[in-house]
């Protein structure tokens, strides 16, 4: 870490998660079962277990106390349903339930709790309308009007300016590479962002309207993944599951004092519940379907705020948006206010967030994925195994592990490959590590993951550039998790 702690993590032989510790500290430990799904985690003096349907997708989740007699019933018991399609329809809980409902193509039309309801209805490109009936065409999927709501954009089709009973008019200001750089508000009060070469924030500012400073916010990052806030002289620290970007804890402070709290996600991974390592609540909030948040409750001696939202969004309190690591998202409308810089490789509605994020998700604002598929879990697990060694450190180990070597395009003007391949013990899969030389669209070396001959992900060194131009499958750099795959 850049402040000197050291975050652990532990791998069984089959390359999953075992354990996160934070210098020798357990924050987690997981179990799993043959396929080595996760069946159990322990969370502080919690723990949760899952239980899967025949078809892979999760049945329920139970939490209990560590010392609690497993014939007492759970703390919190979620028992989850799901349509032919695999659409999330019932969500069961100690407390409420929750029905859902979707058309044809997958995308969201109702939910319905006791005492709440919503409905959605869209046009064709899958842009909000306020009813089914409302005429007229979205023009360039530019959404103008929503309930009491108002958009305005610019020539590059950002927004610039929004009305809305609750913030009263705001502007949006960018800069050449279309960032978010300041937004003022209805009640005078402005917000400044700083960005890295890269496009990550680094800090958020807010002035009130005659200029006095309000705060200032600090972001350091592990890849294109939210590290650290450092906000009136006190740090937090993100710890995620497995090089992916739901959220696992949180360490406020540092030193003796520090403090963690861990998160309690739905499936989405969005943040419904934090607990203390003693397994008390500090902090709990519901949602709208697109992320809006509903009501939030937290207890009064936890000073931080909880902003982490849907994956890889970060609620920005002062303008009602989450940044979505390369854009902002506005959860008002479930759409993001610019463009897609990666044009139509995410879809022919270049705002569009997904059809419907009770199961998708898109952590870099570039392109959707339904939660992380079975590619990042085959192409992960060899992350720890061939970042940061050489080449040399890795043929011996692989060839310890009955992988054979070969080389690819001999005799030809085409780049040679070093290839090592496996057939599974099941005679079923056959694993490819393929490593590639220097040079070429990525500059740098790197290791591409097959099995069956289907990519599962690229495995690289820090100066691997070009990352964003990949789509198809997961890209970890230096560790780090760089992309989202389909």
């Amino acid at each position: 870490m850049p402040d000197g702690r050291w975050l652990n993590r532990l791998y069984y032989g089959s390359g999953h998660l075992h354990q996160l510790n934070l210098d020798g500290r357990v924050i987690s430990d997981f179990e799993r079962d043959r396929p080595h799904r996760e069946v159990q985690r322990t969370q502080g003096q919690l723990k949760t277990s899952t239980a899967y349907d025949r078809s892979g997708r999760v049945r329920s989740r139970q939490r209990r106390s560590i010392d609690q007699p497993w014939q007492l019933p759970p703390l919190v018991e979620t028992d989850y349903s799901y349509d032919p399609s695999d659409n999330l329809i019932g969500r069961r809980r100690t407390d409420r339930q929750e029905h859902l409902g979707y058309d044809s193509t997958g995308r969201i039309l109702a939910s319905h709790q006791v005492g709440h309801s919503e409905t959605y209805a869209y046009d064709a490109a899958a842009n909000l309308l306020d009813n089914p009936v409302q005429g007229g065409l979205v023009r360039h999927n530019r959404l103008l009007t929503y309930q009491d709501k108002r958009y305005k954009y610019d020539a590059f089709g950002r927004v610039i300016e929004k009305r809305s009973a609750v913030r009263g008019l705001q502007r949006f200001v960018y800069d050449a590479e279309s960032r978010l750089v300041e937004v003022r508000n209805g009640n005078g009060s402005v917000v400044r962002m700083t960005y890295d070469p890269l496009g990550r924030r680094i800090e958020k500012t807010e002035h009130a309207a005659d200029d006095h400073p309000l705060g200032v916010t600090q972001f350091t990052w592990d890849g294109l993944r939210l590290l650290q806030e450092h906000k009136h002289s006190q740090t937090s620290l993100y710890i995620y599951q497995d090089y992916g970007y739901e959220p696992l804890a949180r360490v406020d402070g540092t030193g003796p004092l520090q403090k963690i709290r861990y998160y309690h996600n739905d499936l989405n991974g969005l943040p419904e519940q934090l607990t203390k390592a003693d397994g008390h609540d500090v902090w709990h909030a519901t949602y709208q379907v697109w992320g809006n948040t509903r009501e939030e409750v937290r207890e009064a001696y936890f000073l931080e705020e909880q902003n982490l939202r849907f994956q890889g969004q970060y609620l920005d309190r002062e303008t009602g948006l989450h940044f979505n690591t390369l854009r902002f998202y506005d959860p008002e409308v479930g759409r993001f206010t610019t463009p897609d810089p990666i044009g139509l490789s995410g879809g022919i509605n270049l705002y569009a967030y997904a059809k419907n994020p009770i199961e998708w998700v898109d952590p870099l604002g570039l392109t959707c994925t339904k939660a992380f598929n079975k590619r990042q879990n085959i192409s992960k697990r060899w992350v720890s195994k061939l970042s940061g060694k050489t080449p040399d450190h890795i043929e011996a180990a692989l060839l310890k592990k009955g992988f054979t070597k070969s080389i690819t395009n001999l005799n030809t003007n085409k780049t040679q490959h070093t290839q090592f391949t496996r057939v599974t013990k099941s005679g079923q899969n056959k694993d490819v590590l393929d490593y590639h030389p220097g040079g070429g669209v990525h500059q740098a070396s790197y290791w591409k993951v097959y099995r069956n001959g289907e990519v599962q992900g690229r495995i690289a060194p820090k100066d691997f550039v070009k990352y964003e131009k990949i789509v198809d499958s997961p890209v970890y750099v230096d560790g780090a998790l760089m992309n989202a795959p389909k």
